[in-house]
């Protein structure tokens, strides 16, 4: 399963970087427990875990672990729709400049401050996924 398979990678050399999407749906069980390990005690500074979901879902997160990464106060937030929208960060945002923003549009939160920025999309405009494989952050920014 996929806790069996993640804690294997964790134990070779380098840890791997980790990108969890959904994760606001992850139930609790073997893999949920071993990615709030992993985030209540990071073995390698320069590991990477993302955790991606709606804004709404994380924010009313009080455990588990959103609640953990939260706490770090570090980021990406992709088509925000607000400035509430970071305060899942601990930061303000600035207000929108009206029309519609271009997916993967949004603000890099390090350390209480928030950097604009652009997320290359490689596709051609044409290519758009399947509705099974689309992101969180896509069924987003498709959703303005």
């Amino acid at each position: 399963d996929a806790a069996t398979r993640l804690d294997a990678l964790l134990s070779s050399d380098r840890p791997p970087d980790l990108l969890v999407d959904d994760v606001d749906r992850l139930d609790d069980g073997p893999l949920r427990s071993l990615l709030e390990r992993l985030l209540a005690t990071p073995s390698d500074q320069e590991q990477v875990i993302a955790l991606a979901g709606t804004t709404e879902a994380m924010a009313v997160a009080f455990r588990g672990p959103v609640a953990l990464a939260k706490r770090r106060r570090h980021g990406l937030l992709l088509c925000p729709m607000g400035p509430h929208d970071g305060d899942l960060f601990g930061v303000r945002l600035p207000p929108r400049s009206g029309g519609d923003d271009p997916p993967g549009r949004g603000w890099l939160i390090r350390r209480g401050r928030a950097v604009g920025l652009q997320v290359a999309n490689p596709r051609d405009e044409t290519d758009q996924p399947a509705a099974e494989t689309r992101t969180s952050a896509d069924r987003a920014c498709s959703a303005e």
